[in-house]
């Protein structure tokens, strides 16, 4: 069977890094590839930048500004999409970074008041599932799940993070939900089923990309 390939987002002022704990996870089912945008150039350099890796993927996980953007993505490709703590809306939440600043990574970046201002909401979809953490310290998890519940699949997870702290619980939780849609390996069977028993020790249980940026920017 072919292996699943995914294209994982990084949020805002992030970059990419191969050994971080959740692109571990995924590799571990899949072929991964991963975008850290620039969200301090624009929505519209953002998409152009993220154009060429779409087209292979066959699945979009994002966090956090990541996961608002692989929500603008779906609309436009039809592709699933996992939105993993995501930011509902990015022009608040820009707003507080406008000006010359440096990131977490100490690079500097100079974020405008239109830039920010630029980027639309998060779109919900019945093509995509949320993924919260419930204690995350940067976003009101509750009120997300509040507005995102009702129209969408959302598993919830105690305590964590805005990083997220429950990969290997989620992978189990959304590749079951979607078995109908994704061939599973018996190899990535295999780890799963041990990452399920390891999940049940555990028992920190979680509830219940010009004509495709056109598309987007139409939004």
């Amino acid at each position: 069977m072919t292996k699943l390939n995914i294209l994982y987002i990084h949020g805002f002022g992030s970059q990419v890094d191969p050994n971080g704990d959740k692109q571990v996870a995924l590799r571990k089912i899949a072929n991964v590839s991963a975008f850290a945008p620039d969200y301090s150039q624009g929505y519209e350099k953002v998409l152009a930048d993220v154009e060429p890796l779409l087209q292979q993927a066959d699945l979009l996980i994002g966090t956090s500004m990541g996961g608002f953007l692989v929500s603008r993505l779906s609309e436009a490709t039809g592709k699933p999409f996992v939105a993993i703590n995501p930011v509902m809306a990015p022009s608040a939440i820009l707003s507080k970074y406008i000006g010359s600043h440096l990131d977490h990574y100490g690079r500097p970046f100079t974020l405008t008041a239109d830039t920010a201002s630029g980027y639309p909401d998060f779109l919900p979809s019945a093509r995509g599932m949320v993924l919260l953490d419930m204690a995350d310290e940067l976003l009101d998890s509750r009120a997300t799940l509040d507005a995102l519940g009702p129209q969408m699949t959302a598993h919830t997870f105690t305590g964590g993070s805005h990083r997220f702290s429950h990969m290997e619980e989620a992978l189990w939780d959304s590749v079951i939900a979607e078995e109908a849609e994704i061939d599973v390996t018996a190899p990535q069977r295999e780890e799963l089923d041990r990452r399920l028993s390891a999940f049940e020790i555990d028992q920190n249980v979680g509830s219940t990309w010009s004509t495709v940026k056109a598309r987007i920017l139409s939004k």
